[in-house]
Formats: C-alpha cells, structure tokens, sequence
C-alpha cells in the first residue's frame, strides 16, 4: 500500500496495487524458497467472481477464471501450494447438498485449469473443516492423491485434531491447530499443552504436516516452541501409541473408532511441566527458572473455569471473548471479588530481584508486565461491569431524576479509566514486535470505541448530563519511555541493505543511530535515523556496506543526557545479522 493513500481511485490504480502485490509476494516468497521454507496463496471455495468482473463477460467459466489466476501467479511469484479454504458456515451450520455439489465442481476445476498452465504449483485442501458434514473425509473420495489435505480444529481450537484425517489414506494430511484464537487476541494464551496433544493426534491419524495458525508472535513463544519441538518427539498421553511410521506411510495408526473416542477424551492438554522447566531456564537463567515454570505449567491449558460470567474455560484467567476480534467479556463480578483469580502476578513481581544478566532480565521483564498488564485488562472488564449493571439500573428504574444517579456513574468512570491506563501502559512496557502494535490499535478502534466511549453515550443520554474531562480516556501521553524495534531481521540476502525501523514513545531524542561492524571487526560504523512520523524513524545499512555477516546497535541520545542502548545486552551482546 506504499504511495496509495485510502482504497485505489479508479481502475488503473487497482491494477497497479495488483501488480505491486505480485512484486511483493516474488520478494518475500522469492526470499523464502531461499530458505526452504514453502508458501501458499489461497481462496475459499466455491470461487467468489465479483460483480463488475461477471458483468465483462457473463459467458466466463470458473474454469477460465482458475486458468487465468494460475497463469498469472506462474508469471509473477514463486508458490508451492494453492489451497482451497471450506466455508466458515460449515463449522457453525453445516452446509447444504447443492453448496457441497459446486464446491466440488470448483475443486474439479481448479484441477483442470492447473493442468492447463503446466501444474507450477500443488493444489490442497484447508479450511475450518476438513470436509463436508456428511462425511468430513469425503474429498478424499474424488481429489486426486496429490492434493494435500487439512483443516484447522473447529470451536477455534478448544476442539481437537479432527478425527476424519483418520479415515484418509495414500495423501499428505496437515493438521493445523489454533496457537491462540481472535476472540481473546488481547489477552494472553498459554497453549503448550494443548499443543503437545494436537501434535500427539495428528501423528496418530497418520498427518505428515502441523502447521499453527495465529496472528501475533513473540506473545506465543511457549505455543510456537511446543509446536516446533513437536517435530522432532512427541509426547503422549496412556494408551496413546505413536511413531514416526506415521509420516511417511500416510496411513492412520489408530483406527477411526478409536480416533473418534480419542476426540470424546475429557482431557484437552497433555503433561507440559517438564516443557516450561526447560523454557523457562533458557528464558531466565537459573534465578527464577523454577518458579516461573511451575506457575506457567499451572496457567497453560483449558480446564478450570475461572470468569463465572461467561467465556471459554482456561486456566489462565480469560476476560477477553468475541465482540469482534479481541474483544472483552463484561465481568458479572467486582474487582475486589475477581482480584483472587490474579494473585499469581503477585508471587511473578516477587521473583524479578533472583533474575541476573540484561538479557535474562529483559526477557523477564516482558512477560512480567505482559502478566500485570492481563490483570489490568481484568480490572477493566470489572470496572465495565459495574458500570453496565448500574446502567441497566437507571435504565430500568423509571426515575424521575435520573441526574442524581451522575456522582456514582462519575466514580465509576474514573476506576475505569484508571484500569484503561494501567493496562496501556502495561501493554507498551511489553510491546516490541507489530502484533503488540496490532493490540494497541484493537484497544484504540475496539475496545475504547465500543466500550468506554459507548457507555459514556449510554450514560449521557441516560442523566441528560455531559461527563466531566476525568471520567473520560485522555488523550495525554502515558507516563512511560519505550524504545521499540518490530520485526528484527536475522538474515539478508547478499547484496541487500538492511532497513532498520525505530519506534520511540515518550523519549524526545536528539540523535538516534545505529552502530554496525563485520563479525570479529574491532570498529563500528554509524548511520543516522531520520524521522518519517511522529515517533517513527528509519535508517538503512546500505548493501555496499556489508561485506559479511555483521551485528549491530542502536543508541537513542535524549535530549538531557540519557542514553537508551537497543538491544538490552549491546554492547556485550549485539544483535547478529547472518548474509547469505
């Protein structure tokens, strides 16, 4: 979206975003098969052909409109796979006979039309089942063996491994489990567990790929591990036997009785204590590693229901759920009730003195303040829900002068502006990677819009009295410095400069650079960040810099002195850049 400012503005503009999305897909997955990794592009099933596209040529086939989109992914970016995505509603209401009829003429197509351009690419399955009610493993009747199979677990993971992947043999199967789920993305989910038996499942029902679906990252490191470990053992649960003949047989260890019964199982996670024991030390150092372990294994999964008003039932406490992606559920308890459920972060805050070293500290320090800023976001779900019930109160009381209720709706709003504060402020003390960012913006557009700022209407038109400046959000600046820098490349290929991006807030700096040298060079160069934003500033290594692997820093000089060093170990310990 470089250069385009709000949606194209006329054809010629939506073809040149196309044909900007095709460079920069060449680029990154170019840079991708570099690596070995595969990539795929996608879309649901049965194809969805907009009107003005119909209207060209009624006449057109989904065959001729698969052959164009092959032929044009062909020429423009590398791909592996191009994989078909059932429909959400299959999950949620099944699907009709007619619906199941053309989704198979359109997967029937998709085959001949990537025939027709010379098969640059496998076709596959995905979706949010694996097949159609009637039968989930039904495609596996009619789809040519080539065409991998998979489908992510319903009920946004707090179902298991599909059973039917039990039911397919002779194809790659992938079963893709969630690592966290959108209703809660502004809380945090501790799902190693969860993890461990997804994977113990899929190999049992014969899969060859496990693959996670999420959006943010760094907040997901003990998901993402579980899952990676996953490839190289697997724990099980009694009486669950699994090899790794499974992968390359394709073929079920377990029968489809026994992997419908395995889905019946009460227990969702599998034993995760030695996991966090190992994560932690390596996190942590030996200071606080134990600690940590214990009450992170005691967090991780899906079994005690702690948020009696609703939600899904998790260890950790859950206050988020769906009003839209990363939503909050309206606590039916006070703060001073729901406090209990968080005392964890307490016996956490007591543990910081035993931490030693800048990295270990660093690293402590960001789960820390992404446990206070949990708790936070469970005092403002209390706080909505005493505004909510003395809402409803007013609401339905009839009073003549329902004015008089303003002072306590006024004391209320300030505990909940406070909970606002705090939980921002947590969350910028965390916050280093775009998924953090993506959280700050949910709270900005979602929750602030749709909850606060909806019950200040609610109040008003309730009293027929306008909300003084303090029971409102301000808009004034945090009382916190934070140095951020997203997405820290690891690996540049040769030739190519580095940019280097640098989110500042609460620090007004008077000169900011980053510091490079080649591995085992003794002197630094320097290059200067310019601003581009307000708190947004860019510098780049140029290629003709760069004539090995190198590390890098980066100082923040604030104006009166004080220097902020990027990362917390440098200069000891910089950030290390691998050309290849």
């Amino acid at each position: 979206m470089i250069g385009i400012n709000g949606w194209p503005d006329g054809e010629q503009a939506e073809i040149d975003l196309f044909n900007k999305t095709g460079k920069f897909f060449r680029e990154a997955f170019g840079f991708a098969r570099g690596l070995g990794l595969k990539t795929c592009v996608g879309t649901e099933t049965p194809l969805t052909v907009p009107q003005r596209v119909k209207s060209r040529n009624p006449k057109v086939k989904t065959l001729d409109y698969y052959t164009g989109m092959f032929e044009w992914i062909k020429r423009n970016y590398p791909v592996d796979y191009y994989w078909y995505w059932t429909p959400e509603d299959w999950t949620w209401s099944g699907n009709t006979p007619e619906l199941l009829k053309i989704t198979i003429d359109d997967l029937k197509a998709a085959q001949e039309a990537v025939a027709a351009v010379g098969n640059p690419f496998r076709l596959a399955t995905c979706g949010w089942v694996l097949g159609p009610v009637q039968d989930r493993s039904m495609f596996d009747k009619f789809l040519p063996k080539s065409w991998p199979m998979s489908c992510i677990n319903q009920q946004v993971g707090f179902t298991p491994v599909d059973p039917g992947f039990a039911k397919v043999t002779g194809r790659s199967l992938w079963a893709i489990p969630w690592m966290e789920d959108d209703p809660a993305l502004t809380s945090m989910q501790l799902w190693a567990g969860r993890m461990r038996a997804d994977a113990a499942d899929a190999l049992a029902y014969g899969c060859d790929g496990f693959i996670g679906i999420h959006w943010r990252t760094k907040t997901l490191q003990t998901t993402v591990s579980a899952l990676a470990q996953a490839g190289w053992k697997i724990v099980t649960s009694d009486g669950l036997q699994v090899t790794n003949k499974a992968v390359t047989s394709h073929q079920s260890l377990v029968t489809p009785s026994e992997a419908e019964a395995n889905f019946k199982r009460k227990t969702r996670d599998l034993p995760i204590g030695d996991f966090y024991a190992d994560w932690a030390f390596a996190q942590f150092g030996s200071g606080a590693a134990d600690s940590m372990a214990k009450i992170m294994t005691g967090l991780d999964g899906q079994e005690v229901s702690i948020n009696s008003g609703g939600g899904k039932k998790t260890r950790l406490p859950r206050q988020g759920d769906w009003t839209g992606p990363g939503g909050v559920i309206i606590d039916t308890l006070t703060w001073e009730k729901r406090a209990p459920d968080y005392a964890f972060v307490d016996r956490i805050e007591s543990w910081r003195s035993k931490v030693k070293g800048a990295g270990n500290l660093e690293r402590f320090d960001y789960w820390l303040n992404f446990f206070r800023y949990h708790r936070a976001f469970g005092k403002f779900a209390c706080a909505l829900g005493e505004t909510e019930r003395l809402l409803k109160k007013v609401e339905k009381s009839g009073q003549t002068d329902p004015g008089s209720f303003m002072d306590q709706f006024i004391s209320q709003r300030i505990k909940l502006i406070d909970a606002v504060n705090e939980a921002l402020g947590y969350l910028l003390a965390y916050a280093s990677t775009p998924g953090d960012l993506g959280t700050i913006a949910n709270w900005e557009q979602h929750l602030l819009t749709y909850n606060v700022e909806g019950h200040s209407a609610r109040i008003e038109k309730v009293t027929g009295r306008k909300l003084p400046p303090e029971a409102q959000p301000s808009l004034e600046m945090l009382k916190i410095k934070k140095v951020l820098v997203p997405t820290v490349r690891t690996q540049i290929s040769k030739g190519e400069s580095l940019p280097v991006k640098l989110l500042l807030y609460g620090i007004e700096q008077e000169k900011s650079v980053v510091r490079y040298k080649m591995l085992g060079s003794e002197k630094y160069q320097e290059v200067a960040f310019s601003q581009v934003a307000r708190g947004v500033y860019r510098a780049e290594i140029p290629a003709n810099a760069i004539t090995d692997d190198f590390e890098y820093n980066i100082s923040i000089k604030e104006k009166g002195g004080k220097e902020h060093i990027w990362p917390a170990t440098a200069p000891k310990m910089n950030q290390t850049v691998v050309v290849r």
